[in-house]
């Protein structure tokens, strides 16, 4: 052990060294040596894998499941109500609405005649027309469209009551739309006008559930079709003057739901990315060293979501239509830390008087194992999501631990590649011949921060800390115990 010691630590007592087998760390120093003598074949490789991966790897929208209310556990009170309601009214297969507010505030009669008469004769044939474009009524008999109710199970749905995959309806053979109601509706039209007669509701039943990304293709129909009433050049199918048409219901503010979500995640991805590149800039103050984190954790993310894709389709795993984010966040934190730490270790490497090559490899061979233990960690923590009754828990433990090997193999293997493809640049603008000193800086000698890092003292603080870990394990564990027990009792 001592020589294994010797060999991978400087001479250096270090407490990585004393929790693995000598063969272990032999392993990972033989991983660093390879990488480092044949790095062009890894790193050409890599981006041939990722290529395969992308041409073969299909739509994401494909292979992802929609809704909310399929992955809840069969014996939750929702569904059994659903279900109930399913076998008491087997005819009924609305799930969400396209709501169409129809107004004139102008005046103090409110609604004219020529306003309804706009509804009926114009509006709401166009719609029917919508319906009838994307197949016809959904349940509705093929040789009767006007004919809003049938037994049979609606296009787009599961056994369960539940939204159905992509896998299992790609192409519905029927609109997602099953009924359209306005006030002349002899069931519910009364209750479509309000009092004051200034309003009247037209409502589009719908069989998918408010959330479901197949619902956004109706609706912008249906935002043109207002659009297009609204500037028609045929006076008698125009939106008389005065009267305001607008969109609402469960469907509209479901689809408002998924694109804040999805702008959100894009400004969360654009503000990680720049923190990122602004804290490693200063921290290091090489560019390129601050992108080769970056470049290496998109390449672990696309391989993986690409990979996961391939494994949905094929009936492996399930996704559910946002996972990508999750993925991605994950990767991104778990990716840039493992860079970070390789690197770490390359520049004390260096800093050794250690050569570039040789420099690489034994980066590799020390942070190998800490590496993968914490991944391992994290796949074993984040799997236990299995065991969730909500499936879309289930799913993103599965797909966020089959993600982090591929963080793990690219911190490995294509950061050292692309470390040894740009060599001294690396530390571009110090450009030194094998040796990398600490350059004076940006800060003054003289501040406190300057110091504080000339002193050391962080090192020197987490040194203490793990000393005293090692000689009082059981101590430290329970008071750690015994200072959180209070918080945990009281979650």
């Amino acid at each position: 052990m001592d020589s294994v010691r010797s060999r991978f630590d400087g001479g250096r007592p270090a407490v990585i060294s004393r929790g693995i087998t000598p063969r272990l760390a032999e392993m990972f120093q033989r991983i660093g040596n390879g990488v480092t003598r044949y790095w062009p074949v890894f790193f050409i490789g890599w981006v041939c894998v990722l290529l395969l991966l992308w041409r073969a790897a299909p739509d994401w929208k494909t292979v992802v499941g929609d809704g909310e209310f399929r992955y809840l556990p069969a014996d939750v009170p929702s569904r059994l109500a659903e279900q109930a309601f399913q076998e008491a009214f087997p005819g009924e297969q609305k799930r969400s609405r396209i709501v169409i507010i129809v107004r004139r505030e102008s005046g103090t009669q409110g609604l004219t005649d020529g306003d309804r008469k706009f509804i009926e004769e114009v509006l709401k044939p166009r719609l029917m027309q919508i319906a009838l474009e994307e197949g016809g009524l959904a349940g509705s008999d093929a040789d009767n469209p006007d004919d809003q109710t049938d037994d049979a199970e609606p296009a787009g749905t599961d056994s369960a009551g539940g939204s159905a995959t992509p896998q299992e309806a790609d192409h519905p053979q029927r609109s997602i739309i099953a009924g359209i109601h306005t006030e002349t509706d002899k069931a519910i039209g009364h209750l479509l006008h309000s009092e004051d007669n200034k309003a009247s509701l037209v409502l589009i039943d719908l069989t998918t559930e408010f959330t479901e990304y197949r619902n956004q293709p109706t609706i912008e129909k249906i935002e043109k079709l207002i659009i297009d009433l609204r500037e028609s050049p045929n006076e008698a199918e125009r939106t008389p003057p005065g009267l305001d048409l607008a969109i609402s219901g469960s469907a509209a503010v479901g689809r408002d739901m998924r694109e804040a979500a999805r702008d959100s995640a894009k400004a969360t991805g654009f503000w990680t990315v720049l923190l990122v590149i602004v804290l490693l800039v200063l921290i290091y103050r090489a560019p390129v060293l601050a992108v080769i984190p970056l470049v290496s954790v998109w390449v672990a993310v696309k391989s993986s979501l690409y990979a996961l894709a391939l494994m949905a389709e094929a009936g492996w795993i399930g996704l559910f239509n946002g996972i990508e984010v999750y993925v991605t966040v994950v990767m991104y934190g778990a990716g840039v830390d493992y860079c970070v730490f390789l690197m770490a270790r390359y520049t004390e490497e260096l800093d050794a008087g250690t050569p570039y090559r040789e420099a690489v490899a034994n980066a590799v061979g020390k942070v190998g194992a800490a590496l993968a233990a914490s991944a391992g960690t994290t796949m074993c923590g984040i799997g236990m999501m299995v065991f969730a009754d909500f499936g879309k828990f289930q799913q993103a433990g599965i797909a966020m631990s089959l993600s982090l090997i591929f963080v793990l193999c690219t911190s490995l293997i294509f950061t050292p590649a692309l470390l040894r493809l740009t060599g001294r640049w690396t530390f571009w603008p110090d450009m030194r011949v094998e040796r990398i000193s600490a350059p004076p800086g940006w800060l003054s000698p003289t501040s406190l921060v300057a110091q504080i890092m000339e002193k050391d003292w962080f090192r020197g603080t987490w040194e203490r800390v793990g000393n005293a870990i090692l000689k009082r394990p059981a101590t430290i564990w329970l008071g750690s115990l015994a200072v959180m027990a209070p918080l945990q009792s009281g979650a």
